[in-house]
């Protein structure tokens, strides 16, 4: 066996010095940043999990309320008149008028249109109904209420309500004419849309 030489020892230490400074400089860091790529990415896919979880669970949440609102136009659709009844609708609309007192004077349905008050495809139609009437204020509002109260689904688009004027009568002091307030007469242009199933 020879004996290494000054230089070959140098040498053979030089190489394991760079063998060493290589790992420590080189391979150590990206050790530790492969380790941190590493639970960057198993956070990352962590996150993900709990996205895709409330993702399903809100997909769940959305079915049941679909699922609910789906019930609640069929419990409306039961209050829906089909459009056979339209006729029938503007016969008691005139009867409840004329049973609170007031006059009508004038009355019209336009013909059914396809509704967009409910979802596509769901065979409703609406129909504008027109009411001209007069008589006594208190009257009226009872005759509005009696409309809130049928078994269809009804809305107020439009009211026009004007003061009839009275009578003329002496006043009681201070001298002049008044109106007759007593009375409490008006005119009144109503606008109702009814909403029918086909």
């Amino acid at each position: 066996m020879n004996k290494l030489s000054l230089r070959e020892l140098v040498f053979v230490l030089l190489l394991f010095g760079i063998i060493v400074g290589q790992w420590r400089l080189v391979l150590t860091p990206r050790t530790q940043r492969r380790e941190e790529l590493s639970e960057d990415v198993a956070e990352k896919q962590e996150q993900l999990n709990e996205l895709e979880q409330a993702r399903a669970l809100a997909r769940q949440n959305l079915d049941g309320e679909i699922a609910r609102l789906h019930a609640k136009i069929e419990t409306l659709h039961e209050f829906l008149p089909s459009q056979n009844r339209r006729h029938g609708i503007i016969t008691e609309l005139k009867g409840r008028a004329d049973a609170y007192g007031l006059v009508t004077l004038e009355s019209r349905m336009s013909e059914p249109v396809p509704s967009d008050a409910g979802p596509k495809n769901d065979n409703i139609t609406e129909g504008e109904f027109f009411m001209r009437l007069r008589g006594n204020y208190v009257s009226f509002f009872s005759f509005l209420e009696a409309v809130e109260r049928m078994d269809c689904i009804v809305k107020v688009d439009r009211i026009v309500l004007s003061r009839m004027a009275g009578q003329s009568r002496p006043a009681r002091e201070g001298g002049g004419d008044t109106q007759d307030d007593e009375d409490g007469n008006v005119s009144v242009e109503l606008q109702l849309t009814f909403y029918f199933s086909d």
